[in-house]
């Protein structure tokens, strides 16, 4: 190696970057040491349990891989992960555009597919019990509705720095009565797509890598402190929710690209009785309420900033044409084109003016959201 840097992100996580002269060749590590005290579930899931996934399933193309920065060495001393350079957060002047949308929905479509098809097929308990959530346990349940009562009263103060009604701030204060349940619900794998969730997809917590034209053609997801064995679903919300104002994109990115996508490889890796659009649509809709409201309480925290568009201009929808004929499709069964995909792409479309999200736009942004779960 002809240059080292190291750099001390704490006392046990260290960045290695690399690079030579004559190969030029460059990149990054990070290591963890090992300690007595227990590893990060990060860690784990990365390393231990991603590995013990992708062997289950018989994962080998690199394109099926989980969307994890990849494990290349790990002892009784320390892990050992590759920062591949390729990878970089989302530019401060650019936004999850159409394109970057598209990309994160089919790597978390990869992330559920075969974490699906590991517990369908392992049937893992010790993996469930590392990514359970104690918080719902009855002995817990006091501290728990405490903690999410603290995180509603900071909704509740960006409301009021937003200038809403003491009417709106008084009818969203109702919440408390019912949030432990709505969660302690979400938290259950009771699910037609039970799954490894990220827990907590938002543009901070994604890296893209980028073609020689600046498109993104991939995306990894960082920080696994909040994943968990639960419901895909939750991960689509937090998503759609935290990355912008793109309630017109959601039947576009559900079905045409994140249930194609899924469905595509539950498939290839011989999952053949798939549920339906409609089923997870349906589960979409009954989690909702669960999506709005943690949504807004990550990005009142702070912990989901990204870009945003402050003004949206549509696009002419485009009629579909008369006597459209049905389509029988493999994956998304019968359906009409001219009704579903035209008048989706026709939202999906709109031409967005859009800067990096300021705090002005993370109050409105949550103002918008919870307004909506109180609408559900």
């Amino acid at each position: 190696m002809d240059s080292i840097t190291v750099t001390t992100k704490t006392p046990n996580c260290h960045m290695v970057g690399f690079e030579t002269v004559d190969t030029k060749l460059k990149g990054s590590w990070t290591v963890i040491q090992k300690s007595a005290d227990a590893e990060s579930k990060d860690v784990l899931v990365r390393s231990d349990l991603a590995a013990k996934i992708m062997s289950t399933v018989g994962v080998t193309k690199a394109e099926h891989k989980l969307p994890f920065f990849p494990l290349i060495f790990s002892d009784n001393k320390m892990t050992v992960f590759d920062n591949d350079p390729l990878y970089t957060s989302l530019p401060s002047d650019r936004k999850l555009d159409e394109v970057h949308l598209k990309v994160v929905m089919k790597s978390l479509a990869r992330l559920h597919a075969i974490s699906f098809i590991f517990f369908k097929r392992s049937n893992d308990e010790n993996s469930k019990a590392l990514l359970s959530d104690s918080a719902f346990t009855e002995e817990n349940r006091a501290t728990t509705t405490k903690l999410l009562e603290n995180r509603l009263d900071r909704v509740l103060t960006t409301l009021a720095a937003e200038g809403c009604s003491e009417e709106e701030i008084k009818m969203v204060k109702t919440l408390k009565n019912s949030l432990y349940n709505i969660y302690k619900e979400a938290a259950t794998s009771n699910s037609l797509l039970p799954v490894l969730c990220h827990g907590e997809p938002t543009p901070a917590n994604i890296k893209f890598k980028y073609a020689a034209d600046g498109l993104p053609i991939d995306a990894r997801f960082v920080n696994l402190e909040k994943c968990r064995y639960g419901s895909g679903v939750n991960d689509i919300h937090l998503f759609i929710n935290s990355s912008g104002n793109n309630t017109a994109r959601e039947d576009f990115l559900l079905r045409f690209v994140y249930y194609e996508a899924l469905v595509s490889l539950l498939k290839v890796y011989g999952e053949k009785n798939v549920f339906s659009f409609d089923e997870l649509k349906s589960e979409f809709v009954q989690k909702r309420l669960y999506g709005y409201i943690q949504s807004s309480f990550i990005l009142a925290e702070g912990h989901g900033t990204g870009h945003v568009s402050k003004k949206t201009v549509s696009a002419p929808v485009v009629q579909s044409q008369q006597g459209t004929k049905a389509v029988e499709s493999k994956i998304l069964g019968k359906f009409f084109p001219g009704r579903a995909k035209v008048a989706a792409v026709a939202k999906f479309n709109q031409v967005e003016k859009g800067s990096v999200m300021d705090k002005e736009d993370v109050g409105s942004r949550v103002r918008d959201i919870i307004m909506k779960a109180m609408k559900v």
